[in-house]
Formats: C-alpha cells, structure tokens, sequence
C-alpha cells in the first residue's frame, strides 16, 4: 500500500479523494424518500404556509393547528402517504416510482422530504411552488429561495437517478410477465378440457346486448387454469376463438343485430388450444331477444352556414319505413316477434329482428333540422319527418314499439326573422293486419 501511495503524483490523489468526495456526496443526495424517511415515526407536523408580507415577498406563516400524517409501508418502500390537511381533510398520495420514490403526488400536489421537511408543492415545468411546509421543528428558514431551489435540485436529481433503476424495473416486469405467461399457458401442459364461462346474466339477451365471457381450463392433474377476468392469468393468445350469431371480441362479444345470422336463435362459440389443436369446446347462448332496440334513421341536418347560395339548406326527410311483424317461436320454445323493417323507397332490407313481446322496438326517423342563415342568405327549411308502415299478421298478439318521427326544426335567422326557415312535418304511422310470411 505504502509502495502504491508513493507511486502516485500528489495532485492525482488529490483529485481522487476530491472524486470520491463528489460521488459520495452524489449519492447522497439522490437518496430516495423510501431511504430519507426509513427512520421517520412523527403523526402530527407543524405547518408553515407560504405567504406574502406586504412588500409583496415571500414568508412562511405558522399554522394554528398541526397536521396528522400517516405512511403506509409494503416492505421498506412506502406504497401511500396519507396528510390529513388542516387535520380534517384526507389527502393520499402515491410514491412516483413504487422502488425508489423522488416525491408523492396526487393529480394536484406533490409531497417531497428534504433535510427533515416535507414540503407540499405545486411543480411545472421543473419548478416548484412551496404551498406549505410540514416538520417536527418548532420553526423554519425564512429563506424562501434556498427551500425552493433545494426542493428542484434534489427532485431533478432523483429522476435523472430513477432512469436507471425504472429500465431495470421495465426489464424486471417484462421477465416476470414472460414467467408468469409461461407458468399459466396450456403450452407444455397435459389437459383434459376447457370451457367457456358466461359471466353476464344469460337471461338478458338480446340486440347487440355486449356480452362478457372467460375460459377455464382443467388439467389432467386437477390443477384450474383461468383466464384473467376470472380471476386467473391463462393468456388468451393460447386460444382459437369463433363465434356464430355475434361479433366477436376478447373478453367480450355482441349479439347480431340480423337475428338471421343467429343459428338456432343461439349464438355459438368455438374455442381450441392453440397448443393442442384436439382440445376443443362449443358453448352455446340462448338469445331470448328480451331486451329494446332503437333503430335510427334520422334525416341529415342541414348544415350552418349557406353563404354562397340563395337559399339555405333544408334539413333531410327522415326515411319512410315497411315494418312487418309476425310471432313465431325459437328453438329455445318462447314465442317472440319476428320483424323485418324494409325501406318504403327502394325496398332495400334494412333489419331483421326477433324480440319478445314486452320489449320495446323504438323507431326514430325525425327530420333533420335546416341551416342557419345569415346576412342576404335563408335559413333553410326542416325536414320532414318519415312515415312508418306497420304490418301486423295475425298471430301477433302484442307488438311494443314506440315511433320519434317529428320534423325537424327550421333553421333560424342571424337577424331577419322572415328568412328563418319552417319546421319540417311530422310523419304517419299506419298500423294495419295483414298476412305476413319470411324467407329467413
């Protein structure tokens, strides 16, 4: 040692210990709030809060009554802060990063410890703005600025820190997720069955009612595997999902709203392992066609402004519609309404629906409202509300439904009430009994 100390000019050692002095005070100071206040017991803090004397400068004013704090520990990092302000109100605050903190904060407000204070802070582009200082002292510095520039150096620097540390932890997480998707995928696995698990209330179904499902899977050990909205973590990827009579989604579908696509008035779902292409299941959903629908067929608005036209714009008509009803009974043995709604003008096949009786079919075709107008230019017109056409066989004995065909409103002058435009007309609803037969 003797030989290595006398081996080196004076003034690189005076540059080491000068480094070494620098880093270790480096480290210091970017000490996390788990590692500032692992030693801190207090319940009760005095507060200072920041105000302005009468020149206009800052100062710290004594608060009448101190302020309960209470942190809550996992391990030794700090999962919650919790300061009851002006001992009534109840604020929480979260750790910025869980494993090594550089402040706690809410949507509003950050707390951060430095050198036996919090300090309770606005924070923008950097910089603080001190609302108060909470501590065991009985007083504090007045120096406004050396608090403030003491509270953005140490929290400026322990976010340059975390950078590091939040790479590790994103590694970490991705190497536990990899874990945890291997240890609950099917893959390498021997199992004897999966099956889907309904997880709405299957007796409300109907129109595009959205729908929530799972799948369990049974190994040949007994073990239970689950996807993760029933409580597991079975990766969904591990499966080859189809489904008849809905659109499909993970974790969800939605029921047609074209009851002819619906096979068996039951909405079918196929599901295969991925990993072991023999392992198979089908479930099944009976459509009770329960629940109401509203079909929308409302008339175009106008517009705003015609400023280059004589006239303005006159709302759309909403669209003349032949509905025709007959019951009928499912393959699940209830007797609903089969509908078939036909546009009036070019015979197009615009729904086809079953619903029970006691749900409510809503028409809306209202007429679109007509532009505005302004200086030289006329509001334009509303549109006219459609016409609905109602064929009731004779097997209906109740048919719900309700119809919005109104017209809609004229548009309205900036100032010459006589160019505003005229409300459109409200439409008929014609209810006749007549046969009435499908092709689906």
């Amino acid at each position: 040692m003797k030989n290595f100390k006398s081996s080196l000019p004076l003034n690189l050692v005076k540059i080491l210990f000068i480094f070494c002095f620098c880093f270790s005070n480096s480290l210091l100071a970017q000490q996390s709030q788990n590692e500032l206040l692992k030693n801190f017991t207090a319940t009760s803090l005095t507060v200072f809060k920041s105000e302005k004397n009468k020149k206009g400068n800052p100062i710290f004013e004594k608060a009448a009554k101190p302020w309960p704090i209470t942190l809550e520990k996992n391990g030794d990092a700090i999962s919650k802060l919790i300061i009851n302000r002006a001992g009534v109100i109840e604020e929480p605050y979260e750790p910025d990063l869980k494993e090594y903190p550089a402040y706690f904060k809410d949507t509003k407000h950050r707390i951060v410890f430095v050198d036996d204070n919090f300090y309770y802070i606005q924070w923008s582009s950097g910089k603080a703005t001190i609302k108060y200082i909470l501590t065991e002292k009985s007083d504090v510095d007045k120096d406004h600025d050396a608090h403030t520039t003491k509270i953005e150096n140490y929290i400026n620097k322990t976010v340059a820190a975390q950078s590091g540390d939040r790479a590790q932890l994103s590694a970490k997480k991705d190497e536990q997720e990899n874990a945890d998707k291997l240890a609950n995928s099917l893959k390498g696995k021997n199992v004897k069955s999966i099956a889907v698990k309904w997880i709405d209330n299957t007796s409300q179904t109907g129109h595009l009612v959205k729908f929530k499902y799972g799948i369990e899977a049974t190994l040949t050990d007994g073990k239970l595997l689950k996807t993760s909205n029933l409580g597991g973590k079975m990766p969904w990827d591990d499966f080859k999902i189809t489904v008849q009579g809905a659109e499909f989604g993970e974790e969800m579908i939605t029921i047609s709203t074209d009851a002819a696509q619906i096979p068996s008035d039951n909405v079918i779902m196929n599901v295969q392992s991925k990993h072991q292409t023999t392992i198979t299941t089908t479930s099944k959903l009976p459509i009770h066609y329960n629940t109401g629908l509203q079909l929308n067929y409302f008339g175009a608005a106008g517009g705003v402004y015609q400023l280059t036209i004589s006239a303005g714009k006159r709302g759309g008509d909403g669209k003349n519609l032949m509905v025709s009803v007959k019951a009928v009974t499912t393959a699940n043995g209830e007797t609903v309404n089969q509908i078939e709604v036909v546009d009036a003008g070019s015979g197009e096949v615009l729904n086809r629906l079953k619903m029970n009786p006691n749900a409510t079919l809503t028409f809306n075709t209202m007429g679109g409202n007509g532009s505005h107008g302004r200086d030289e230019t006329h509001a334009g017109n509303g549109g006219n509300g459609g016409n609905i056409t109602i064929l009731k066989d004779s097997s209906v004995a109740v048919f719900n439904y309700a119809v919005n065909n109104k017209g809609g409103n004229g548009g309205k002058h900036d100032d010459i009430g006589s160019y505003s435009g005229q409300s459109g007309s409200t439409g008929n609803v014609d209810v006749r009994t007549d046969s009435v037969s499908f092709g689906w």
